[in-house]
């Protein structure tokens, strides 16, 4: 037996094949941008917690305080890739190096004459002074997130 088609049911099977195309494809549209939506809502709270994520060893900032056997210090947002400044404390002991470095405002100069560039001297605590701009390190640990801890290394930074 053989089957007559018309031209009009031939346009239908094409119309209702292009219309379930159609459908699936504005259907998966809808799906991906509902997705990517989905994803850069998380993004800020990702950033927020960078911070706590990532590993850190040294804070950059300005002492405000000191005390017998710490310094409190203000960690700027600008020297530290921080969203806000932070108040610090780190605890200092025998076991804490505590160095001068000097940078020469023109290190051009002084560097094609050959000379030592950078100067570097052992300093005790009784040297810093509030406001002097020091490196606070710490390798052992990860500072990320911490607002009291003991300083390896702390490094009075000078400009000459």
């Amino acid at each position: 037996m053989i089957l007559k088609t018309s031209p009009n049911f031939f346009k239908f099977i094409v119309l209702s094949v292009f219309a379930i195309l159609l459908i699936v494809v504005l259907g998966s549209a809808v799906i991906y941008f509902i997705h990517r939506i989905g994803q850069e809502n998380q993004k800020p709270a990702v950033s927020q917690n960078m911070e706590k994520q990532q590993v850190r060893h040294i804070y950059i900032g300005y002492i405000e305080k000191i005390e017998p056997n710490k310094i409190i210090f203000k960690a700027t947002k600008q020297n530290n890739g921080l969203p806000n400044d932070i108040i610090l404390t780190a605890a200092v002991d025998e076991k804490t190096e505590i160095l001068k470095v000097t940078v020469p405002k023109k290190i051009i100069a002084e560097a094609q004459t050959g000379e030592k560039i950078f100067q570097q001297e052992k300093i005790t605590f009784n040297d810093l002074k509030i406001g002097d701009q020091v490196s606070v390190i710490n390798n052992s640990l990860n500072l990320a997130g911490l607002k009291e801890f003991k300083a390896e290394k702390i490094i009075l930074n000078t400009v000459k």
